[in-house]
Parts: structure tokens; C-alpha cells; sequence
């Protein structure tokens, strides 16, 4: 029976053709193959301990190039978060000038079309106080661009 399972066997080379182990297959039984590979894998990790080893330092390696990496992207996260802040704050600060702003200014348009619709003491009053604003703005100018020659 054994010597039929052995002949049966070499009749399956072509299976141990995908193992690569043609030729020492033929005169083995399987478990002898199995030890024969078992026997194979140990020496070729034996002989690349050193292998095992490199790869092990470069994948330290890139560990730390990576933590150091996400400890510079996570500074530029708070320093970001940080500037945003500090921007919105800056624009609250615009936001309450502008509308300060916008308060005076309604004020002076209701004192003026107040004084518009008034009677004609107040508007010959209002042409005068505005030639004389227009005269005084060319004077200052005239006198700046001559201080800059």
C-alpha cells in the first residue's frame, strides 16, 4: 500500500512542479517533504536575522520621522487656530467702529436735511458754510503741495 501511495506520488509531479521541489519529491514521502521545507524556512530565517534587523531600524527610523512630522502639522494646527482667533477678534473690534461710525453719520444727514428743509435764512447759512469748507480744502492743498517742492 505504501509503495502505492510512493508511486502515486511521482505520477503527481506536476503538483510539486508549484512547489518548486520536483526533483528531491520524487524519492520523498510528504511528511519528509514538509520537514525538508520546515528545515528550509528555519535557515533562510536564520540567514536574514540581519534582514530582520535592518527593516526593524528603518521602520524605527520612519516612526520617528513620522511623530516628528505630526508634531510640526499639529504646532501649525494651533498656531492657525491661534491666528483665526485673533482675526475675529480684530474683526468684532471693526465690526463695533463701523457701526459707531455708521451712528454719526445718520446723526449729521438728519441735522443737514433738517437744515435743508428749514426756511432761506438757513439755506443761504448752509451755501456759504459749504464755499467756504471747499475754499479751505484747495488752500491746504495748495499749501501741502507747496511745502513738498
Amino acid at each position: 500500500m505504501q509503495e502505492q501511495r510512493f508511486k502515486d506520488q511521482s505520477a503527481n509531479s506536476t503538483d510539486l512542479d508549484h512547489w518548486g521541489a520536483t526533483a528531491v519529491a520524487d524519492h520523498m514521502t510528504a511528511s519528509q517533504l514538509i520537514v525538508t521545507s520546515l528545515d528550509n524556512m528555519a535557515d533562510w530565517n536564520r540567514g536574514h536575522d540581519s534582514v530582520d534587523d535592518m527593516l526593524d531600524s528603518e521602520n524605527k527610523r520612519m516612526a520617528e520621522n513620522l511623530a516628528t512630522k505630526v508634531s510640526r502639522l499639529k504646532s501649525l494646527a494651533y498656531d492657525i487656530d491661534r491666528e483665526a482667533d485673533d482675526q475675529n477678534e480684530y474683526l468684532d473690534g471693526m465690526d463695533s467702529n463701523f457701526m459707531s461710525a455708521t451712528g454719526l453719520l445718520t446723526g449729521s444727514v438728519k441735522r443737514f436735511s433738517t437744515m435743508v428743509r428749514s426756511g432761506r435764512d438757513n439755506r443761504r447759512i448752509l451755501c456759504y458754510v459749504s464755499v467756504g469748507l471747499v475754499l479751505a480744502f484747495f488752500t491746504l492743498y495748495y499749501m501741502i503741495i507747496r511745502m513738498q517742492r
